[in-house]
C-alpha cells in the first residue's frame, strides 16, 4: 500500500503540478495528443489501441479490467447505455494509463476495495476519464461556439456523448470560480405552489466559496432576476452580467446563464426522484451557471455569451 501511495504522490512531481489529480489530467491530455484527437466526440478505440487494450462484451452490470499476458482486456457490460458505456471504458482505460505511470502496484486487483488507496485510485481514474471524454479545452471552445446558444446543454451532450452528470461537473472545472445549479419544478404538498427549486448543485472549490451557491430546495425568490423561468418560457438561453443571490442576510453578485435542458437524457436527479412532477414535459429543467465577477480567466466566455445573445 505504501508503494502505491508513494507512486501516486510522485505523479505530481513528475508533471510539475501540485496534486496527483492535476497530473492525471495532464497525462490524459497528452494521450489525446499522441492519438491525434482534436475535437469531440472523443473516439475511444484509438486510445485503446495505443495502450494495447482489447474490449470484449460480457453479461453483467459493470465493466472490468483484466490482464491477459501482455494484453489488457476491458470486459464491457452488454446492457449499459451509450453514455454510461463510454465513461466505463474511459475509466478502465485510465486504469491502464495509471499503470503506465505508477507501475503494476496500481492495478485495482492488487488493492483492497475498502482501502483508502483503492478509493484514491478510483477517484484518479474518474478524473482522467472525464478529462478524456470532455477535455477542458474542447469544452471551452464548444461553449463559445454559436451552436451552444442554439442547442444548449442538449447540444453539448450530443457533441461529447457523455451523461449530463459528467457534463455539468466538467462545466464547473472549465469556468473557474463557478458553480452549476440544476433547477426543476416541484410541489411539496397540494397547498404549495408548483415552482422551480434547486434540485442539485455542482461546485468546484466547495459550496461555501461558490459565487452562486444555494441549498437544495431553494426557489427562484433567492434570485434578483428570475432567469430560470425566463429561459424555460422563452425557450432559449438567458444570460445576465449581474445577478444577486440572496440567502438570509448574505448577498452575492455574479454573472449568470440559464439554459433549458431535457431532464431525462442520462441525468440522475437525486433530490426529488420519489416525488413525480405533475408536468409531463421533460424539458422543464433548467441549468443555471453562476460565475464570480472577479473571475478573469472565464471573462472571455461570458463576454462572448452576452454578445451572442444580443444578436
Amino acid at each position: 500500500m505504501a508503494l502505491v501511495q508513494e507512486s501516486i504522490q510522485r505523479l505530481a512531481q513528475r508533471f510539475s503540478v501540485p496534486t496527483p489529480e492535476a497530473a492525471v489530467q495532464i497525462a490524459a491530455r497528452k494521450l489525446l495528443s499522441k492519438c491525434g484527437i482534436t475535437g469531440p466526440p472523443v473516439p475511444l478505440q484509438p486510445l485503446e489501441h495505443f495502450l494495447k487494450i482489447r474490449v470484449s462484451k460480457l453479461r453483467g452490470p459493470t465493466a472490468m479490467l483484466s490482464v491477459n499476458g501482455s494484453e489488457f482486456v476491458v470486459n464491457q457490460a452488454n446492457d449499459e447505455q451509450q453514455w454510461r458505456e463510454r465513461f466505463s471504458r474511459a475509466h478502465e482505460l485510465s486504469h491502464v494509463l495509471l499503470l503506465h505511470l505508477c507501475g503494476e502496484s496500481a492495478l485495482p486487483a492488487g488493492l483492497g476495495i475498502n482501502s483508502p488507496i483503492y478509493r484514491t485510485v478510483e477517484r484518479l481514474c474518474n478524473i482522467a476519464a472525464a478529462e478524456i471524454l470532455v477535455p477542458r479545452e474542447f469544452l471551452r471552445l464548444a461553449l463559445v461556439d454559436s451552436t451552444f446558444m442554439v442547442g444548449g446543454m442538449d447540444g453539448l451532450q450530443d457533441s461529447f456523448k457523455v451523461s449530463k452528470d459528467t457534463l455539468l461537473r466538467r462545466l464547473t472545472e472549465a469556468l473557474p470560480n463557478s458553480c452549476v445549479l440544476l433547477w426543476k419544478p416541484h410541489q411539496r404538498h397540494e397547498r404549495e405552489e408548483m415552482c422551480f427549486r434547486v434540485s442539485r448543485g455542482f461546485y468546484r472549490n466547495g459550496y461555501k466559496r461558490a459565487p452562486g451557491w444555494l441549498p437544495n430546495g431553494c426557489t427562484t425568490k433567492h434570485l434578483s432576476s428570475d432567469i430560470v423561468t425566463e429561459a424555460l418560457e422563452r425557450r432559449r438561453p438567458i444570460a445576465q452580467a449581474e445577478v444577486t443571490i440572496k440567502l438570509g442576510t448574505c448577498e452575492r453578485k455574479c454573472a449568470a446563464l440559464a439554459v433549458r435542458i431535457h431532464q431525462f437524457r442520462g441525468l440522475q436527479l437525486s433530490l426529488f426522484d420519489d416525488c413525480p412532477s405533475e408536468s409531463t414535459d421533460d424539458t422543464n429543467a433548467v441549468v443555471c451557471i453562476h460565475d464570480s465577477q472577479e473571475s478573469t480567466t472565464s471573462s472571455d466566455i461570458w463576454a462572448t455569451w452576452l454578445e451572442k445573445l444580443k444578436q
